[in-house]
């Protein structure tokens, strides 16, 4: 009988040994599983992040752009009033009666709007 219960406590004993390895791996696979989470949960961050930091600067570049179009909208404004300024002068010229000294005054007139114009033009060209 002694050796029939021997023989249980070792079979219990070894029972008990692969459930308190069976345990541990299930532990340390938790472990695992949760670093790898934490490691995923982190990279996601980072890219969102970035994309969140690459918004910002295409917003930015955007609104600069808008700014820039604006600031180009009021000298076509200006544009226009110098166009109406030249056709104005353009009549002036045609309904003078040829003489050489008004069309002479003429000339330097729509010479005079045409250098106005570009020395506003120059500028928003070159930026």
């Amino acid at each position: 009988m002694i050796s029939l219960r021997r023989h249980f406590e070792a079979l219990l004993a070894q029972k008990e040994l692969r459930d308190q390895q069976r345990y541990d791996a299930q532990t340390k696979a938790v472990e695992t599983a949760m670093a790898a989470a934490e490691k995923f949960n982190a990279a996601i961050l980072a890219a969102q992040q970035d994309a969140v930091n690459k918004a910002n600067v295409s917003d930015d570049k955007r609104f600069d752009l808008l700014n820039e179009l604006r600031v180009g909208v009021a000298t076509r404004e200006q544009v226009e009033a110098l166009e109406k300024i030249v056709s104005a002068l353009s009549e002036r010229v045609g309904r003078s009666a040829g003489s050489g000294a008004g069309m002479t005054q003429a000339l330097t007139f729509v010479l005079a709007a045409a250098a106005v114009l570009v020395a506003i033009l120059v500028p928003i060209l070159l930026r």
